[in-house]
């Protein structure tokens, strides 16, 4: 009971300083015109924004459980780059913002299911939702006016480094640190339900901004 309140708690806190976190940048809103300025704007977007630091938490205690971590967590990244990359050719996708938001519901629900995943479903699981959520990374580089090659490459780097430690070290403290080595673990198994609820709450906000952009 304890831990369910602490991480009800938790999940509280988030949703209630989320949109104040996502208001700001790591550069401050000026531009990028360097590849340090890339580097450290790809390297504080995913810290910024709670989706997308739920999401690759989240994702790295489930590869690790699952016994693919290190591999998993390359597909999730090299699906994230991909999905920038896509932004800024200028292919579309379709409500992004319903689709991070549907991305913690799906990967929080499988593990609040507590079945781990064979090595082919999770790798490509992974690729599919680092896709989504890298090209809405990729806005910030789309809504630039001028992107050098030197700039989009420190953000792929800044994106790439960020994840990979947090996905690894997420993996690594659930293990070393709270003996998880199952998707049976009721605190994994909470952990999962605790971003299920940061994705609902997510996909309602953007409804509702949808529902009152059309009334």
């Amino acid at each position: 009971m304890k831990l369910l309140i602490q991480t009800l708690i938790t999940a509280t806190a988030a949703l209630i300083f989320a949109q104040p976190v996502l208001a700001h940048h790591p550069l401050g809103g000026l531009p990028m015109e360097s590849f340090s300025d890339g580097l450290l704007s790809g390297l504080g977007h995913p810290v910024l924004g709670f989706d997308h630091l739920f999401f690759i938490l989240v994702a790295g205690i489930i590869a690790t459980y699952s016994g693919y971590g290190k591999t998993a967590l390359v597909v999730l990244i090299s699906g994230v780059l991909a999905g920038v990359m896509l932004n800024v050719r200028g292919v579309l996708l379709p409500a992004p913002e319903f689709l991070v938001a549907l991305s913690l519901i799906l990967l929080g629900g499988i593990g609040v299911y507590g079945k781990s995943l064979a090595v082919l479903p999770l790798v490509a699981l992974f690729g599919g939702l680092g896709l989504c959520h890298g090209w809405a990374f990729g806005q910030t580089i789309v809504q630039q006016e001028l992107v050098s090659p030197s700039v989009l490459s420190g953000y792929l780097a800044g994106l790439a480094i960020v994840q990979w430690l947090l996905g690894v070290g997420s993996g690594s403290v659930a293990v070393k640190l709270f003996g998880i080595l199952s998707s049976t673990d009721l605190r994994a198994r909470l952990a999962c339900a605790m971003v299920t609820g940061v994705g609902v709450t997510y996909f309602f906000e953007h409804a509702e901004s949808v529902v009152f952009s059309v009334l």
